[in-house]
């Protein structure tokens, strides 16, 4: 993977180090000024946390493909998988709420209301 130094005045200094997802087929969504905040409770929650891995097995997990910041993430595939989220990379899109295709992720509004702020809308 590599790794891609944003520069902006609005984030100057927030997403040094973020990695690329160049390459994978995802895009991140630079233009959306809000911010997620490490400290607001998760607002993405498996109504059941063994799905993904039957996800996986009959789908092949397309939970990795259908969420444009790539907030999913199926991990130690080898010993024992198991689907992370980075809920931190949300742009509030609500794309994994309606493209699971057992509607087992349960989307709820951050807190505060918070969501991309799109100016140029």
């Amino acid at each position: 993977m590599t790794v891609r130094v944003v520069k902006s005045a609005a984030l100057d200094g927030v997403l040094d180090g973020v990695e690329s997802l160049e390459g994978r087929g995802q895009f991140v969504a630079a233009r959306a000024t809000a911010l997620a905040s490490f400290e607001q409770p998760i607002h993405l929650i498996l109504e059941d946390p063994s799905v993904p891995l039957q996800n996986l097995r009959i789908y092949a997990g397309p939970e990795e493909r259908y969420c444009p910041a790539g907030v999913y993430e199926f991990v130690d595939l080898e010993r024992a998988p198991r689907l992370q989220i980075n809920a931190q990379n949300c742009v509030h899109c609500k794309t994994c709420d309606i493209k699971d295709p057992t509607q087992n992720i349960v989307w709820v509004a951050p807190e505060g209301g918070g969501g991309p702020n799109y100016p140029n809308m």
